[in-house]
């Protein structure tokens, strides 16, 4: 998250807001917010997807900015709020110092007073002294600091960390959406494949990271393996003692040691894996074979990817012609030893198999026996477009729900099953 600090207007101070210690206390939601700011008599100036923005005696500039010599927003993101006060006004070139009479100093003292210091906490590259507050509403801490000449009161969630019920309530974007914004992570990217928020300490250092995958619905937590201070270890400790060992699961280039835990609302199982530098914590849905059914019932991008994420294949990319998946995709390379391919342009697919030289293939040709006992025969096809070299035997199937037929293909290194389309059609 960028370091944020509103443009203030340094005009003749005329009137303040009285917006005070209470009123602060009193904001634990979006509607409160906006009922405090409101009554104080702030105008709005601004809202997005992020954040929405009231200011007192707006100056309104497209061309510069507009400037206020108070804001306060609010995020819609995690609930949290600040008030930005402007510490100086300057007209015709001479410069009022007005701290003894902004509203932010009378504020602060009483927090002093009335709330238990807290902690130092760093937030978008300015350190905040915090302090608990037994009367405020709302969830974390209140803040205070000065910067670039204003006074900012900012509410802060403490950086926490994800702990075993945490991981357990995971089951769609928006239950990790909250899981991530009430321990106090920043998010940065949230487009139509995935969720990532981080942990950020300075501006530029992230201790760590959560991220969702949109499309098959796994996440996973990424964490420091030497930190002593976020040591992850009771986590991984919870997991091994209420829940039962699966297996050990192959996902990318990591082995995790996967359960199966009864008090999870996600589906699949929950991993660990401890690497040199970064360890994870990760959510899998176990690999299971495709099948002849499988085949027969993909006809759309709806479809192959609906079965792509059933048998717990991993997105690698999609761009306005092609769908990637892969089973088990590792190393740098991005092989892997099984992908599944949508060719968006012709509603063509295939599946490849065999990368792997330890790759066990029985259930590929378990595919080929239901093919040849299932269907008939039509003819040796060569495809038009990638691997057009091969020569594929292809069958008419009276249960499929494509267009066309399916043929496969047997080398030495790779073995294919593809959909094509014959010419005449």
């Amino acid at each position: 998250m960028k370091k944020t600090l509103f443009l203030l207007l340094f005009i003749p101070l005329l009137s303040y807001s009285q917006i005070t210690y209470d009123d602060i206390m009193r904001i634990n939601s979006e509607k409160t917010f906006k009922r405090v700011v409101i009554e104080n008599g702030f105008e709005f100036d601004k809202s997005d997807e992020e954040y929405i923005g009231y200011g007192m005696n707006i100056n309104r500039d497209s061309i510069n900015g507009n400037k206020s010599k108070l804001w306060s927003r609010y995020s819609k993101i995690n609930g949290e709020f600040n008030f930005q006060f402007s510490l100086s006004s300057s007209f015709y070139g001479l410069t009022k110092d007005l701290t003894d009479e902004s509203p932010y100093n009378s504020i602060i003292e009483k927090v002093k007073k009335n709330c238990k210091f807290y902690d130092i906490i760093e937030k978008n590259g300015l350190d905040y002294v915090c302090y608990s507050c037994p009367q405020s509403t709302y969830k974390g801490k209140i803040g205070f600091t000065k910067s670039e000449g204003s006074g900012v009161i900012q509410h802060i969630l403490p950086k926490k960390q994800i702990t075993y019920n945490d991981v357990m309530s995971i089951n769609s974007p928006k239950t990790f959406n909250k899981i991530v914004s009430i321990n106090g992570y920043d998010p940065i990217i949230d487009d139509d494949s995935l969720l990532v928020s981080v942990i950020q300490m300075g501006e530029d250092g992230i201790l760590e990271w959560m991220s969702y995958n949109k499309i098959n619905d796994e996440f996973r937590v990424y964490f420091e393996t030497d930190n002593e201070e976020r040591s992850y270890t009771k986590l991984i400790d919870k997991i091994k003692s209420n829940c039962t060992f699966y297996d050990t699961l192959k996902s990318h280039r990591y082995d995790y040691i996967s359960y199966s835990c009864s008090e999870s609302t996600y589906k699949g199982k929950i991993g660990y894996s401890i690497a040199d530098s970064m360890s994870f914590i990760k959510h899998i849905i176990p690999k299971k074979p495709m099948t002849y059914n499988d085949i027969m019932n993909i006809n759309s991008p709806k479809t192959f990817n609906k079965i792509m994420n059933e048998k717990g294949y991993e997105f690698d990319e999609s761009n306005d012609s092609t769908i990637y998946y892969g089973f088990n995709i590792f190393g740098d390379e991005y092989l892997s030893s099984e992908w599944g391919v949508y060719d968006k342009t012709n509603d063509g697919f295939y599946f490849s198999f065999g990368w792997d030289k330890d790759y066990d293939s029985d259930f590929y040709n378990v595919i080929i026996d239901e093919i040849k006992n299932n269907c008939t025969f039509y003819d040796t096809l060569k495809n038009i477009g990638r691997n057009n070299k091969r020569d594929y035997l292809s069958y008419s199937c009276s249960e499929s729900t494509y267009k066309g037929k399916i043929g496969y293909v047997i080398t030495d290194s790779i073995s294919v099953i593809r959909h094509i389309i014959p010419t005449e059609e």
